[in-house]
């Protein structure tokens, strides 16, 4: 880990140094620690955590509890965990929102739970011949909630005069062009132009004022590739979404900027998983964020936890966004991506493209999917 990394864990960080499962590696206290969240959640019993079942390592009891904490948490209910996983990421959220201690050194503050905290499944609805999960309500700035119309391709017709129509896609504002305010004044002296990706990097590091200016692209079209693996795209943003929730909301930032980001980063990041395995990426996902360029924004926060991941990245959007003429979907991607870019790149493109469609909104069922026998 470079700089950035922190050197001591915070609460309800329950962190594995191994994956955990059936035919996974199993270390005993990577087992205790999951025993002991699950019992403390109320998904496994007490003295399944302290008896016997518990000295015998990863067993059919435990493999049931953590099959059904996946699946009443909208997860792949496959019995594994992986140290960087949604499961993991699940779990920590779910301790710190009941207000207990996580793994931090020691499993003191896991204590078993005789009431069980669990997610409600939320009510079903009907997009065309889909069925699907009801999103959670987008916190979203006034202005900019009537999305215009939902076409049947799941592409939307945004009001003109709120948003940039393109002949290839559509571009929308981030901030309402009349009223909004920036945290530093414009016309001072010390707000300067930058072009430079160094000069920009430090105005943001250092939260100075500055301006950033950048093209857009009319005639660029969304890329199709055929290493873009939209099924991870999706399930990262489903198994993080109360950490994009709570960025988005703690930095001010549209979430679905965080999840179309999240999209494209982890629909293609997936080729240097091998790397990341051993500590040799420089980024790290799900936002892809370089711990060598950034570690002096990072501060004490650990981009490896897929919490902080996202924070850094939505309070790095947010500054992009403050320092950024006229911003967009795609103009803040696209610096996001290459700070010293000047016209919008394909990037950024593929970003507003599916900040349009967003199409981990939709979940088709098992029998959508497969063609019907007779």
């Amino acid at each position: 880990m470079q700089s950035g990394r922190r050197t001591t864990e915070k609460p309800n960080s329950l962190r594995l140094t191994g994956p955990v499962g059936p035919g996974r590696r199993n270390d005993p206290d990577d087992l205790r620690r999951v025993r002991a969240a699950l019992s403390t959640l109320g998904w496994l019993p007490g003295d399944e955590e302290t008896g016997a079942a518990a000295a015998s390592g990863f067993d059919g009891g435990l493999q049931q509890a953590i099959q059904q904490f996946q699946s009443d948490n909208g997860l792949e209910p496959d019995g594994r965990i992986a140290p960087d996983g949604g499961t993991v990421a699940r779990l920590r959220y779910r301790l710190k929102d009941r207000g207990g201690a996580g793994e931090s050194g020691s499993d003191a503050g896991l204590r078993a739970s005789s009431e069980p905290s669990r997610i409600l499944r939320p009510p079903l609805r009907k997009a065309g011949s889909v069925t699907a999960r009801a999103p959670k309500p987008r916190s979203r700035p006034a202005w900019v909630r009537d999305e215009g119309v939902r076409t049947p391709s799941g592409t939307v017709a945004p009001p003109p005069e709120q948003n940039l129509a393109y002949d290839n896609y559509t571009d929308h504002r981030l901030v309402d062009p009349d009223s909004y305010s920036r945290p530093f004044d414009v016309a001072s002296r010390d707000t300067r132009l930058f072009t430079d990706s160094s000069e920009r990097r430090r105005s943001i590091v250092d939260n100075t004022p500055g301006l950033f200016n950048i093209q857009p692209a009319p005639q660029a079209r969304p890329r199709e590739t055929v290493h873009r693996l939209e099924t991870l795209g999706i399930n990262a943003i489903r198994d993080y979404g109360p950490f994009i929730d709570q960025a988005a909301e703690r930095h001010s930032v549209d979430p679905d900027l965080i999840r179309a980001i999240m999209f494209i980063e982890t629909a293609h990041g997936y080729y240097d998983t091998g790397l990341a395995a051993v500590g040799a990426a420089k980024t790290i996902r799900p936002m892809n964020v370089h711990t060598e360029f950034w570690a002096d924004f990072i501060s004490d926060r650990d981009p490896s936890n897929p919490e902080d991941n996202i924070d850094i990245a939505a309070q790095l959007l947010r500054r992009i966004i403050d320092r950024l003429e006229a911003p967009t979907v795609a103009k803040v991607a696209t610096i996001y991506h290459s700070l010293g870019r000047e016209r919008v790149s394909g990037y950024g493109v593929d970003v507003a493209y599916y900040y349009n469609r967003r199409i981990w909104e939709v979940r088709p069922t098992i029998e959508e999917i497969l063609p019907s026998v007779p």
